[in-house]
C-alpha cells in the first residue's frame, strides 16, 4: 500500500510540473495599445440628395487613414464610426473598410443610410467620425475625431387612413409612416366603443375612395386586405389606443 500511495504521488507530481511548464510557456495575447492613425477627409460638408440615391459609383465623400503603429502582430479591422454629438461612441454607424484598404469612399446611399441610424432625414446635423482599429473585440484603438457637417435625405413614406375615429374625412385624413419605405407602415390611433367606431380604411391616394384598401371579411380585428374589398377594416372591439402595422407588401395588418 505504501508504495502505491509513494508512485501515486510521483505521478502527480510530474502531471503538476507538466502543467506548470504549458502554462509559463504558453504564449499570451497582449497588446501595448501602441499609436492609433490619423484619419483625414475629403470634405467636411455633405448634403445627399435622394435622386443620386442609385449612382454608386460616385463617392460623396472620402475617407483615409493612416495605419495603426501596434507591436503586436495580428490582423487589425478597420471600421468608420459616425455618432451625433454628445452622444459619446454609444450608437456609432459602423462602416468597415475592405480588408487592406485604408481608403473608404462612401456613395449617397451608404452614407445615407448610416446617418439615419443617428440624426433625422431631411435636417443639417454635425456628426463626429474616426476609424476604429480592432485587435479583437475586447481590444482597439481610435484615430483622431473629424467634425462633418450632413444632411441626409429622408426615406419615409406615408399612407392614408380615414374612419369613424376621425369622422371620415377623406379631405383631411391621418396616416400611416414607413420610416425607410420598406412596405411596412405604422401608426397609433384612438377607437371609441360602440358599433361601427373601430373602423376605417387605408387610401393610398388623399381624398380618393377610387382605390382602397378594406376587407373581404367581417373579422374583428382585421388581419388581411384586399385592394376594392367591400367591407371596412376593424380595429379590436375594445375601446382604446392602438398601434396599427400595416404591410403594403403581405397586405396585412396588426394592433398592438
Amino acid at each position: 500500500m505504501k508504495k502505491l500511495i509513494l508512485s501515486f504521488l510521483a505521478f502527480s507530481s510530474v502531471g503538476m510540473l507538466m502543467l506548470a511548464s504549458c502554462t509559463k510557456n504558453d504564449p499570451k495575447v497582449v497588446s501595448n495599445g501602441g499609436t492609433p492613425g490619423t484619419l483625414s477627409a475629403s470634405g467636411s460638408t455633405v448634403v445627399l440628395v435622394k435622386a443620386n440615391a442609385a449612382d454608386t459609383a460616385t463617392k460623396v465623400i472620402t475617407f483615409t487613414a493612416t495605419a495603426s503603429q501596434d507591436n503586436f502582430k495580428a490582423s487589425v479591422t478597420n471600421a468608420l464610426q459616425i455618432d451625433s454629438i454628445g452622444d459619446n461612441w454609444k450608437h456609432p454607424a459602423t462602416i468597415a473598410f475592405n480588408s487592406g484598404s485604408l481608403t473608404l469612399g462612401l456613395s449617397t446611399s451608404v452614407l445615407n443610410t448610416a446617418l439615419l441610424q443617428i440624426v433625422p432625414g431631411g435636417v443639417t446635423s454635425n456628426v463626429n467620425v474616426r476609424v476604429q482599429y480592432a485587435l479583437s473585440p475586447e481590444v482597439a484603438s481610435y484615430s483622431n475625431v473629424l467634425p462633418v457637417t450632413v444632411t441626409p435625405y429622408s426615406l419615409a413614406s406615408y399612407i392614408y387612413i380615414v374612419g369613424a375615429f376621425q369622422g371620415w374625412n377623406a379631405a383631411s385624413p391621418d396616416s400611416l409612416v414607413s420610416l425607410t419605405s420598406n412596405g411596412t407602415y405604422t401608426g397609433t390611433f384612438t377607437f371609441q366603443a360602440g358599433s361601427g367606431n373601430n373602423q376605417f380604411l387605408i387610401l393610398p391616394v388623399k381624398n380618393s375612395y377610387n382605390i382602397k384598401y378594406a376587407t373581404a371579411t367581417s373579422t374583428v380585428p382585421t388581419s388581411v386586405l384586399t385592394i376594392g374589398a367591400n367591407n371596412n377594416i376593424s380595429a379590436p372591439a375594445a375601446a382604446g389606443t392602438y398601434t396599427i402595422t400595416f404591410d403594403i407588401n403581405a397586405l396585412t395588418i396588426g394592433f398592438k
